[in-house]
């Protein structure tokens, strides 16, 4: 009896069908863990450059902004981030007061329910706000895009926010109006 066990602990016949069976799984996860980290990766990324061609759209128009511009816009922005959900934008314009030592809301609209900026809102997000001169205005724009892994390997359901601060371009400032067609009376600048 202890031959028969001596040589069955030396054989080593079926070592590879053992050792596939036990590292094959690991394989498999660690090909969907990665394919899925980098998905992530790049849907983050895509939606970053979005939102930067987004925010550069909005940093060179001259002509008013209205709902149905910005209703285009967040189509846009789906088309180029190719999210499968909705995707929710916030454009705020805003200037900085020095003597007050504050930020200021002049107009903001959201579009996928995002309820509009207010100066007080604004004003918690100092520490991510550039230093500008007294009264120049920028232009802040805030997109956010749902990402679901498409495997469950240790990744959760997550929302890929981007946070754009830019300055006009072509004009001095970028004008919201309530009207289609509108014009200098209906606008907020």
């Amino acid at each position: 009896m202890r031959n028969f066990i001596q040589r069955l602990l030396k054989d080593e016949n079926g070592s590879i069908a053992v050792e596939s069976v036990v590292i094959f799984p690991l394989l498999i996860w660690a090909y969907m863990a990665f394919f899925v980290y980098f998905d992530a990766y790049r849907s983050q990324s895509m939606a970053m450059k979005a939102s930067y061609a987004i925010a550069d759209v909005f940093s060179r128009r001259t002509d008013y902004v209205t709902a149905n511009y910005m209703d285009g816009i967040e189509q846009l922005h789906e088309l180029m981030t190719r999210s499968p959900e909705p995707t929710r934008l916030l454009l705020t314009v805003f200037t900085f007061n020095a003597e007050e030592e504050q930020y200021n809301v002049v107009w903001s609209e959201g579009e996928g329910g995002v309820i509009p900026m207010t100066t007080e809102v604004l004003n918690t997000l100092s520490t991510q706000l550039p230093a500008i001169p007294s009264g120049e205005r920028m232009i802040l724009l805030q997109t956010w895009s749902e990402y679901e892994p498409v495997f469950q390997v240790g990744l959760a359901d997550t929302t890929l926010n981007s946070f754009v601060v830019i300055r006009p371009r072509y004009a001095p400032q970028l004008c919201w109006n309530t009207v289609e067609g509108g014009d200098a009376g209906t606008a907020i600048c």
